[in-house]
């Protein structure tokens, strides 16, 4: 089994660090002659989907997510700019943002049914170079209110950043491959096993304006649930009104107002939720844990702006948090919290 050390990912943070804070020339010049390899048909291309790893159903922008979907729009699809020639996106810089969000999350339980506070925050940016490619960096923090049957962290984070790479591959058909390199612990533990390289390999096909299919698997590199299917339907029967039936995040969302330029919807969504994790235990031993969930919620999200790229959203939701689990690589400690209910709220700008 390869096993990355810490430092290795500290050394490829700071080069990524590096070339976000615009200090290698040489780097842009390689992405200006990849580009102009790279020359597809424009007029293809979705206006914007994206789908990540690791746990949330949000609203319809960049956000945290198992999978994360924007809106497809077969008639206005985005115009891609893989002109070579042209320095504008060295002048007006690398990296054009696309969305942030930040989230609080509050499981409310105490004791061996345990409460989880929950903060994040996630920003999505495309590479001017190369339209087709995107990176969204994504840091978390879990604080837990118990247990106290067993000696689990008092605070958990996650830091991780999903590169993706969308492939229009003829008028219908659509590829997305993906990494998500990051890292997940507590803060008094710092190995390899602490390292979670994510992926997924996913295929669209757009049937007309109201189905489209989507086929392939993510690697959640989760101890206890290793790999999942990614296969499912996206039903869009008019303006108001999108199911999307993909396991393990479905979700149905209902327009119930609309002004000028905002509007408001209903939703409710199923998530699974969760990850694995490297810790210290009170005894000094390092070990893994893998924490295990369902949620099934339901929310209103506020949307300003005609333009789903750009729009942006507030959202509210209440839940129910069912089939916990507590899951440790010794196996000593397992167990099964009860269910609790599950507050969230959030902006995406």
């Amino acid at each position: 089994m390869l096993r990355l050390s810490p430092r290795f990912v500290i050394r490829c943070l700071v080069i990524m660090a590096c070339v976000m804070s615009h200090t290698s020339v040489c780097v842009g010049l390689a992405y200006g002659q990849l580009s102009r390899l790279l020359l597809v048909d424009e007029t293809r291309a979705p206006e914007n989907f994206s789908w990540m790893p690791d746990g949330h159903v949000m609203p319809e922008a960049q956000q945290p997510g198992i999978y994360q979907t924007e809106p497809y729009s077969s008639g206005q699809a985005e115009t891609l700019s893989l002109a070579p020639a042209q320095t504008s996106w060295l002048d007006e810089g690398w990296f054009e943002r696309k969305s942030t969000t930040l989230t609080g999350t509050a499981v409310l339980g105490s004791g061996d049914d345990y409460g989880v506070t929950d903060f994040s925050i996630s920003s999505g940016y495309k590479v001017r170079a190369l339209p087709l490619l995107s990176f969204t960096p994504s840091y978390q923090m879990l604080f837990l209110n118990g247990p106290e049957r067993t000696d689990l962290p008092e605070t958990l984070y996650r830091a991780n950043v999903d590169i993706a790479w969308f492939q229009p591959l003829s008028q219908q058909w659509f590829l997305q491959l993906a990494v998500t390199p990051g890292v997940a612990a507590d803060f008094h533990t710092t190995n390899s096993d602490m390292v979670r390289i994510m992926g997924r390999a996913l295929a669209f096909y757009q049937a007309n304006e109201q189905f489209q299919w989507a086929f392939g698997a993510v690697y959640l590199a989760r101890n206890d649930l290793p790999v999942l299917p990614a296969v499912g339907l996206i039903y869009t029967p008019s303006e108001l009104t999108k199911l999307e039936l993909i396991f393990p995040r479905p979700k149905f969302s209902h327009q119930l107002s609309a002004g000028h330029e905002n509007s408001v919807w209903w939703y409710v969504a199923g998530e699974l939720g969760g990850g694995t994790y490297a810790i210290t235990r009170s005894s000094g031993v390092e070990d893994v844990v893998s924490l295990g969930e369902f949620k099934l919620l339901t929310g209103i999200e506020h949307r300003w702006g005609n333009d789903p790229k750009k729009q942006d959203i507030l959202f509210y939701e209440v839940g129910y948090v069912f089939n916990r689990q507590v899951e440790y690589d010794s196996e000593i400690g397992d167990y099964d919290p009860s269910g609790a209910v599950v507050l969230r709220a959030g902006i995406t700008f």
